[in-house]
């Protein structure tokens, strides 16, 4: 009765005009002869009402719209929220129970659409989520113009060109541009002329007002099935936001027109007389290796080719057999564990010299035999490289150790990107080692004054220093002598440095020799290079791409920092439940690669950091998990060194718009060039050595990728892949 009661009220105040005898509640009108229309099946929906009631005290008395709705609200006790009454449309799947809890106003069921309306009396709050036309307020984005929504919806460029759209398309255009500020304004001015143009107005603040959720694309556009959106325009152009393309990928070459170039700039830098640093940028899989082996086949003069890995080394010498001898490395020396433990101890605290003497010794005491052969192939380095009777075939590492003179006569190869490995030479110290060191005189010069400064200091600092102690060297036992354990060798070396928690963090720069050296990698920027190496001329070739011939889809909805992994473990009772789930994504997946904290899941060893030049998943589907960011310290004490400041908001990593590879995206980065520089190289290079691994670019196969970054000729996937599951 109630409820009726309230109902005659808002029809009084829609229909004044009506006989007052029509508003008794016992009164029924039967339809009787002379029926204009007979309809058994139309059902009466109370929203229907509701909404027609504000219109119309609006309409009556636009100055005094809010306070009549007040003053009808307070008479009768009803919740207004947002200045209009509140009203929501929950499914039949809510139990009564629950809804009169909440001290409800009134409340009529709808089996026509298994629905319930409740009308809410005041200081009502309601618990439940609403499952009819309203949502959660959403967040609103700004900054979007006519012109973009025209470029991406063809809904919208009918409407901003004034092409006649019915009631449903402007609804539904209405509904998704109440959510992007600015586009009020814009949508009245189309419709200016509309005959309902004051309707629309109120329409619109009432639509508002109550929450409205937005419309869907597939519900009243007619281009719903031939443009590419997503649910909605709103969600379209919040899609386009996170990740868009600015400017569209050069044309791809077919693969056997980027192998001759890329053989060509190979001749072409080999014949060079330039003391300079010659970097080839060829796609991973074109055939690097295949090219450079030719070329030592066909070479009189020696050539030195280093390659990341001891297995990659030994590949490519057997290939090459004869014409060339792989340098053996201590990794490779078959050594009694309490040798091996010694020569690792003295490695990880700066004493080589000592190592090396340690290897000698042992090599020393073995009769002559297949071990001893090792051994004095490990030492017999010198002799080989100063014959240059063959090609020399070695590691990253064992090359950043060779002389100038050691090189002389020398052509160099470097296959793949050697700075990226140079970049991660950081290292720490705590500071009552390096006070010790200080004290007993064994840190002198502008380091010392350096350290002491920056110990006395004693806040969280970076600082470059000017170091003139760089080739000393501190043996072993002067060291124990003063009960220091520290790896002094390495901070004497430092350019560098980064105070914290008692704990000097540095940074060892390395160089690459003065003369001419040759990279082949698909990994290269050429503006780290330039920046690292400022005073050496660096000559950049890149070898136009080719596309690929398997997919790679990548999943950008979340980043998959080590952070974000965790965050998504906990909302899932464990990594485990959001590996698994990401497997289902990534069908027939082979194998995995992420942070190393994940290798058991995953079942293998390969991680970020760690798989640079393995060919044993060519050809199989895989799955890339995690956005490789290194510590915020590492990027800026490189930075640092390399003269960037640190100082202000630039320095400071946050959320940001930023563009690289045509693509346009949010990602937290800095606003300083050289540290963004930095990072983003950091964190591309380890990404596209991971997708390197299947050779898309020859083999038929899937790479999924699960990171906020996009990687070149990646199918981008932005919806949210965990909604179900979370």
């Amino acid at each position: 009765m109630e409820t009726a009661k309230i109902f005659l009220i808002m029809l009084k105040e829609i229909f004044p005009e009506a006989d007052e005898h029509c508003f008794e509640v016992a009164r029924m009108f039967l339809g009787g002869k002379g029926l204009i229309e007979k309809n058994m099946g139309t059902a009466f929906f109370a929203e229907k009402l509701i909404y027609a009631f504000h219109y119309a005290v609006q309409k009556r008395d636009p100055n005094n719209y809010k306070r009549n709705l007040r003053r009808f609200s307070e008479k009768h006790h009803l919740e207004l929220e947002n200045g209009i009454l509140k009203a929501r449309t929950y499914g039949f799947g809510v139990k009564m129970e629950e809804l009169l809890g909440m001290d409800i106003g009134y409340v009529i069921s709808y089996p026509q659409n298994s629905s319930i309306f409740v009308l809410y009396k005041a200081n009502t709050k309601s618990r439940l989520e609403h499952q009819g036309d309203r949502c959660e307020k959403i967040k609103v984005l700004e900054k979007i113009k006519p012109e973009r929504l025209c470029s991406i919806c063809k809904l919208c460029k009918d409407f901003f060109e004034s092409r006649d759209l019915s009631h449903g398309e402007k609804l539904h255009l209405a509904l998704n541009f109440m959510h992007m500020k600015g586009l009020k304004e814009k949508f009245f001015q189309v419709i200016q002329n509309d005959e309902h143009y004051e309707k629309w107005c109120f329409d619109w603040n009432y639509m508002r007002d109550q929450n409205y959720k937005i419309s869907g694309c597939n519900k009243y556009c007619l281009y719903a099935e031939v443009c590419d959106h997503a649910y909605s325009i709103y969600h379209t152009i919040r899609q386009q936001r996170a990740i868009r393309r600015i400017c569209q990928e050069q044309p791809f070459v077919p693969i056997d027109e980027a192998y001759r170039q890329m053989n060509d700039y190979l001749a072409q830098t080999v014949r060079s007389q330039e003391k300079a640093i010659f970097l080839i940028k060829a796609q991973t899989g074109l055939g690097k290796s295949s090219a450079y082996k030719k070329l030592l086949r066909e070479i009189q003069s020696p050539v030195i080719v280093a390659l990341p890995t001891i297995q990659m080394k030994n590949e490519i010498a057997e290939d090459l057999g004869e014409i060339a001898v792989a340098v053996r490395s201590v990794k490779e020396l078959y050594m009694p564990k309490e040798l091996e433990e010694q020569v690792e101890a003295l490695y990880a605290e700066g004493f080589y010299k000592e190592a090396k003497r340690a290897i000698v010794e042992y090599a020393d005491s073995l009769e002559c035999g297949i071990e001893r052969s090792r051994y004095d192939e490990y030492l017999d380095l010198p002799n080989v490289l100063e014959k240059k009777e063959k090609h020399i075939i070695m590691t990253h590492a064992q090359f950043l150790n060779l002389s100038e003179l050691q090189l002389s006569g020398y052509t160099v190869i470097i296959d793949e990107d050697i700075l990226f490995t140079m970049l991660r030479n950081t290292k720490s110290i705590p500071v009552s080692e390096v006070e010790k060191a200080i004290n007993a005189g064994i840190i002198q010069g502008k380091l010392r004054t350096q350290l002491e400064s920056l110990i006395q200091t004693g806040k969280e600092e970076y600082r470059k220093i000017e170091n003139e102690m760089e080739n000393s060297y501190i043996k072993k036992k002067q060291l124990d002598d003063v009960g220091i354990y520290g790896d002094i060798n390495e901070l004497l070396c430092a350019g560098a440095l980064h105070y914290i928690n008692d704990t000097i963090e540095f940074f060892v720069p390395q160089q690459l020799p003065d003369r001419k050296i040759i990279i082949m990698s698909a990994t290269l920027d050429e503006e780290m290079y330039r920046t690292y190496f400022y005073d050496r001329k660096c000559v950049f070739y890149d070898v136009p791409a080719a596309q690929y011939q398997g997919k790679l889809i990548q999943y950008t909805k979340y980043s998959m920092s080590r952070m974000c992994i965790q965050e998504l473990g906990q909302k899932m009772d464990g990594v485990n439940r959001l590996l698994d789930r990401l497997k289902e994504i990534a069908e027939g997946e082979e194998y995995g690669i992420s942070f190393k904290i994940y290798d058991r899941q995953l079942e293998t060893s390969f991680h970020f950091g760690n798989t640079a030049g393995t060919n044993q998943f060519t050809g199989k589907n895989g799955m890339i998990i995690g956005t490789p960011h290194l510590s915020e310290n590492t990027y800026k004490l490189i930075g640092v060194y390399l003269n960037c400041s640190l100082s202000g908001d630039a320095a400071t990593i946050k959320r940001r718009r930023i563009q690289r590879n045509g693509f346009e995206f949010y990602f937290m980065t800095y606003g300083e060039p050289v540290l963004k520089t930095i990072q983003l190289y950091m964190i591309e290079s380890e990404l596209e050595q991971c997708i390197g691994r299947t050779r898309l670019l020859r083999e038929n196969a899937v790479v999924y990728v699960f990171s906020n970054y996009p990687c070149k000729q990646a199918e981008l996937k932005t919806e949210n892949y965990l909604e179900k599951v979370l």
